[in-house]
């Protein structure tokens, strides 16, 4: 569990805009891409980012999914990350998780701590447009919609994110892996800057 808790610490980013309290990303190091909730980064065209590795800096917001509630933020290739740094998102399969697994809820709020509140899987769904989703009772959680789920290994799960629709003080909602990292191959094909408003 600590070794779960460091890896995942270790690639944890605090962001921080003028026009809300911020929240925390995802650094995926072999994309150099910051996965990010796009409530947090709403009408910023850059944001202040700050990890381990990372001393504080404006880093651009190069893609928005606004039904997905998700963000990517660029980080530029001057930046030195550790060659051992591992990829998290790449090692996560939310189709091994079943229902009722325990799971970890990582939140801004205990960003730093060695005790994580935990959750439970409650159900697996698709919405009308394919994007599969993980529900969750939060128990001990208390963050709304930014943070990321994993197992009790610190194997990735998914993303939170809030859905206007689902709305429900004891659950809460993540993107899987799975739909995160095909995401990212999609935008990396696009090579360039991209919004999306809705599913075509």
């Amino acid at each position: 569990m600590n070794n779960a808790v460091t890896l995942l610490q270790s690639l944890i980013v605090n962001i921080a805009t003028p026009y809300n309290e911020g929240g925390i990303g995802l650094l995926v190091p072999s994309e150099r891409i910051i996965l990010i909730n796009e409530h947090v980064v709403r009408d910023n065209s850059s944001v202040i980012v700050e990890n381990w590795y990372l001393p504080a800096q404006a880093l651009d917001v190069v893609y928005l999914d606004v039904h997905s509630d998700m963000a990517f933020l660029d980080l530029p290739k001057h930046i030195h990350l550790p060659n051992d740094l591992s990829d998290l998102l790449l090692t996560g399969n939310p189709g091994q998780c079943e229902i009722g697994a325990s799971l970890l809820t990582w939140n801004a709020e205990n960003y730093g701590h060695k005790l994580i509140p935990r959750a439970t899987l409650v159900e697996q769904l698709e919405d009308e447009h394919g994007v599969p989703f993980l529900i969750y009772d939060k128990k001990e959680a208390t963050s709304t919609g930014n943070g990321f789920l994993t197992d009790l290994q610190g194997n990735l799960l998914g993303m939170k994110i809030l859905v206007p629709s689902i709305h429900h003080p004891k659950l809460g909602i993540a993107l899987t892996t799975s739909y995160l990292k095909a995401s990212l191959a999609q935008f990396r094909q696009g090579k360039s800057k991209a919004t999306r408003c809705e599913h075509v």
